[in-house]
């Protein structure tokens, strides 16, 4: 059975978005943990249609990115792993990803 390993970093952005939403409103922060259960799963059962984002350090080999459905300023970034995936970070898109990553490594042209 493959599973959904969400590392403590990517949980702690899950309380903190759901949070700033239920503030706003109790049924957008519903809606948006409906929307990441949803991304996820359709994530577990293709690992490789998020984007390949590469960074220097070694805590980040083979991290994809993926937008959240229905909340596309939200990207999750995880890593196919063999038993399902590992769920790294939630943030926002304009967020600065290499001060978060570290350096960015671009992908080569062979």
């Amino acid at each position: 059975m493959r599973r959904i390993y969400k590392q403590d970093e990517a949980r702690e952005d899950l309380a903190g978005i759901v949070d700033y939403y239920a503030a706003i409103r109790l049924e957008l922060a519903l809606r948006f943990l409906d929307a990441i259960e949803a991304t996820l799963a359709g994530l577990l059962e293709m690992p490789g249609k998020g984007s390949k984002c590469e960074y220097s350090h070694p805590r980040y080999v083979g991290m994809r990115l993926y937008t959240v459905n229905g909340f596309e300023k939200y990207v999750l970034y995880y890593r196919p792993i063999s038993d399902g995936i590992e769920l790294i970070r939630v943030l926002y898109g304009g967020r600065d990803r290499d001060a978060i990553f570290g350096r960015r490594i671009e992908p080569s042209a062979e």
